[in-house]
């Protein structure tokens, strides 16, 4: 019989996941601005769909959120992440809009619709969060190609 060395391998956080954490997180801004821009030009009637609910943002809105969970993931899931990085707040404005706005689909009274001012706000605020984690996934990247984490 032999012996067998059983080696883990440990994936830390490195540079590249740092790259692709700047690109989701990037995605995820600019899904955000263009629903942001849609729903002004649908609001001031630039723009006119057969389903002309806001609530057509949605998917927009989870695909946004399904970027930051990649982040998320990566953060969570390997060894020596750096600290400093926001995801949560982020996640929690655009889970909030996908919610917001699949509550108000088929609501034919509008007494639930989610209003384009408060979906341009929780777009802001969404942009806002998104901002301030690319800056600080910028300042890990920034360390990482310096070897300085």
């Amino acid at each position: 019989m032999s012996d067998q060395t059983v080696t883990e391998s440990i994936d830390t956080y490195g540079y590249d996941d740092a790259l692709e954490a700047l690109r989701q997180t990037a995605q995820a801004m600019a899904i955000m601005q263009a629903v942001s821009l849609a729903v002004a030009a649908q609001e001031d009637g630039s723009v006119r769909y057969d389903n002309n609910n806001f609530s057509r943002w949605q998917p927009a809105v989870d695909a946004a959120c399904a970027r930051v969970r990649v982040v998320r993931d990566a953060l969570l899931n390997k060894a020596n992440i750096p600290d400093g990085v926001d995801w949560v707040t982020s996640l929690t404005i655009l889970e909030a809009a996908g919610a917001a706005l699949w509550h108000t689909v088929g609501d034919l009274h509008g007494d639930t619709a989610l209003e384009s001012e408060q979906l341009q706000s929780l777009a802001e605020a969404a942009m806002d969060s998104l901002g301030v984690m690319y800056e600080e996934l910028s300042n890990v990247a920034g360390d990482l190609s310096r070897g300085a984490v």
